[in-house]
């Protein structure tokens, strides 16, 4: 614990649980293959009563920096809505440029000589369901 000011906080959290997941696993290893594991920051997790609390002490400041950041996002996302903001992520829009643009007049020609859809769909590498969409939205036929 030389450097505690020093390392940026995801640093630290993994840390933690660097932590905790080892003390875990010596916790319920078998007894025979129990290996003790080292952290860089020089803890060390084992059987004894400090290493249970220093555990405890690293969960409780995880779920604590959970809540705080869980708290900081509602309160941005409040501040937002009340500026006006819309949030979340915009409802679908209908590009006006697609692969197919520009190829209506061949594509419609294609289909009054009867070429099938799968056929358009393989000459220019896209979907037959794009073709489809392409033909319902753009092509009066």
């Amino acid at each position: 614990m030389e450097d505690e000011g020093e390392g940026d906080e995801s640093n630290s959290i993994s840390n933690q649980r660097v932590l905790l997941r080892n003390f875990v696993a010596e916790k319920f290893a078998d007894r025979a293959y129990k290996i003790r594991k080292f952290v860089d920051d020089g803890y060390r997790l084992g059987d004894d009563i400090q290493s249970k609390v220093l555990a405890f002490a690293f969960g409780l400041s995880a779920e604590i920096e959970r809540n705080l950041i869980g708290q900081r996002t509602r309160e941005a996302l409040a501040r937002k809505k009340a500026e006006g903001v819309i949030l979340g992520r915009p409802k679908g829009r209908k590009f006006s440029h697609v692969k197919l643009s520009g190829k209506e007049e061949i594509i419609k020609d294609l289909r009054e000589h009867g070429v099938p859809i799968n056929e358009i769909a393989r000459i220019y590498k896209v979907n037959r369901n794009t073709v489809s969409k392409f033909i319902r939205d753009k092509i009066i036929m």
